[in-house]
């Protein structure tokens, strides 16, 4: 039986998004090991057949004490679990479990899944990623890119050869993000999902639902997702004025989709926005950045209305236009957006191409 080992940052990631691959896996009679910070989703993968290892670490922690630790962490598991093969996503698995990786010749496929965060950093940071990405990326079986912007940045700085390959992000599961009729009563909903931290552009929203609440009384801007420690006061405060509705983490997000009018994501970068994929599929029009791993989902006009990152004012003009249409265009739009994923985006397209690649390095 061979051994695959997953390590993500975080579990939650792994069973919304990558479940299916794992069944897969599981139903093949590969040995799946799972590796994250615990969380509420270890439970259910552990049902499902995945054996856990432990780990600790803060995805956004900058000690170099604990950065070090988390790099002999990854050595202790891939040792533990003598795989035979590692699929690494997000930054610091690839980045550090990659060098292990590398270092002792496991064979090892990465997925690029989103670089904002790593292109926030300081410029000698970002210079240090992008030594490590050439050593771990140009030595791995396959490097998985979610949009052809990222693919060409780590092709200019030379972090990648013909390895790469490029797919329509971690596509979204159509039956349990089914169709929702598109309702509308005495309130606009405006949904975001998704972390509320700065790269994700919470600044701007907030700025903007402060200008847009003035002149729209019906408009509800609803918000559902962890908040940094940096929003925390600021959230909490604009909920108990009640000019948000903050609802914290929540394990179904499409509930709160079906119930919303339309779905928002002002972030500065993505990899594919899940967060999209999944409100498209529900049928619900889609506000968002024009920036890599949202503009691929939004076709602007037709299925929503893109606008600038880092400006509230584009915010405000993208929300306006769409309040300013009748709910019988509001509704045509969604369907538009349930044909796109459907043609471009379905999960089974992405766990295709993971499971020939995998079956190509080991040989099943």
């Amino acid at each position: 039986m061979k051994t695959i080992l997953i390590l993500g940052n975080n579990d939650g990631g792994l069973y919304r998004f990558r479940r299916e691959l794992i069944e897969t896996l599981l139903t093949k009679e590969y040995k799946v090991f799972i590796s994250t910070p615990y969380g509420d989703y270890i439970p259910e993968l552990e049902k499902m057949g995945c054996e856990y290892k432990e780990l600790d670490y803060n995805r956004l922690g900058k000690n170099p004490l604990k950065e070090i630790t988390l790099l002999f962490s990854y050595h202790k598991i891939i040792k533990e679990c003598k795989c035979d093969l590692v699929l690494l996503y997000t930054i610091k698995p690839t980045l550090y479990a990659g060098i292990v990786c590398r270092v002792k010749k496991i064979p090892y496929i990465v997925t690029i899944t989103g670089l904002s965060q790593a292109l926030s950093v300081a410029k000698i940071i970002r210079k240090l990623c992008f030594m490590i990405y050439r050593f771990v990326l140009r030595h791995a079986d396959c490097v998985f890119f979610q949009n052809k912007t990222n693919m060409d940045l780590f092709a200019e700085e030379n972090a990648i050869k013909e390895n790469a390959c490029l797919i329509p992000g971690s596509g979204v599961n159509l039956n349990e993000n089914k169709y929702e009729e598109y309702s509308e009563d005495d309130k606009f909903r405006i949904l975001y999902v998704g972390r509320i931290t700065r790269i994700k552009g919470i600044t701007e929203l907030l700025d903007a639902i402060d200008i847009l609440k003035k002149c729209h009384k019906n408009l509800v801007f609803e918000f559902v997702g962890e908040c940094d420690e940096h929003y925390e006061k600021q959230i909490k405060q604009l909920h108990e004025e009640k000019k948000i509705v903050y609802y914290g983490v929540s394990k179904n997000p499409h509930e709160n989709m079906r119930k919303a009018q339309a779905v928002i994501m002002p972030s500065y970068g993505e990899g594919m926005s899940n967060v999209l994929l999944e409100a498209a599929a529900c049928g619900r029009p889609i506000l968002a950045s024009d920036v890599p791993g949202c503009r691929e989902i939004v076709l602007d006009g037709v299925t929503g209305f893109s606008f600038s990152p880092h400006k509230a004012d584009s915010i405000i003009d993208a929300v306006e236009k769409l309040i300013f249409l009748t709910k019988e265009k509001r509704e045509k739009m969604g369907k538009m957006g349930r044909e796109h994923v459907e043609r471009t985006f379905s999960r089974e397209i992405i766990i295709n191409k993971y499971m020939e690649e995998i079956q190509k390095v080991l040989g099943r």
